[in-house]
Order: structure tokens, then sequence, then C-alpha cells
């Protein structure tokens, strides 16, 4: 199964010359549709793909997570810089100035689950509805920029 995980977008720092930037991919907090990640039960391999609007055809850089905690995983994520395509000129360009502009409000990471539970209402897990899961064990493979807010 391919899941998303959605956090809101908050840029801890940004490095305009080396176009980096680095916040938080995920927390344990559940996600606009309930479901909660704990970000200890990642796997992943660094560096993968940074996505412009979970298109998997349109890269715009890399990002590398950092040891996953109880609290979440903290990201880098280096902005490319095209020089001869002009259309990939553009498309970095929009997707770097969206994020410096804060017009881009939410970070996604793209999931495979390998293992999780069932949340049920009154277990404290902050979810109010049927259906939603504690992704416990999931493989991520790459992050992506995107519009939508995660709350």
């Amino acid at each position: 199964m391919n899941n998303r995980a959605y956090s809101v977008l908050h840029v801890k720092a940004v490095e305009e010359d080396a176009r980096v930037i680095r916040g938080i991919a995920t927390t344990p907090s559940p996600d606009r549709v309930g479901d909660i990640v704990d970000p200890e039960g990642v796997k992943f391999q660094n560096p993968m793909p940074l996505l412009w609007q979970h298109q998997h055809d349109m890269p715009v850089g890399t990002v590398k997570f950092n040891k996953p905690t109880k609290d979440g995983i903290t990201f880098e994520a280096r902005f490319a810089k095209a020089e001869q395509s002009q259309t990939l000129k553009d498309r970095i360009d929009e997707a770097w100035e969206s994020v410096k502009l804060g017009l881009v409000s939410a970070v996604s990471i793209g999931f495979h689950q390998i293992g999780s539970l069932r949340i049920v209402p009154g277990d404290d897990s902050g979810a109010s509805r049927r259906g939603h899961h504690r992704h416990q064990e999931f493989r991520s493979s790459r992050a992506c920029l995107c519009w939508h807010c995660a709350r």
C-alpha cells in the first residue's frame, strides 16, 4: 500500500546561496486524515527525491532525513540548480520561491506500509474516527512539497 503522511511545512533554516532548507518531515501527531506515523518506525535510504506537488516526474531536488526520534524526523532538502533546461529551471525556481515566500504550506512523505495498527475511538491516540491507522513500520522513498495544509 502506498501512503502519504502530511506535516505543516515549518522551515527551520534557509541557506539562500546553497538553496537548502531544513525542517520537520513528520511527527507522531495525527495527520489531516487522522493517521499517525511513528517516526521511529521509518526505514529509508538517503538521499531521496524531493518532488513538486506529488508528481513523480517533477523532482526539484534531493532530501535527506536525519535520524528519527520519538518526536519526529527532521530533514535537509537541497534544491537543484538547473542551467541548461529552461523547463526544469522554471519548475525548480517556482518550487524554491514558493517555499521562500511561504506559499507552500506542507511537506509530505510518501511511504509503503510494512506494519500498522488500527486506531479505535477512545484509545487515547488523538484520532476521533474509525478506520485510522498508527503506522508503526514503513519504508519512505521520497518527500514532496505541496500546497495543502496537514491539519
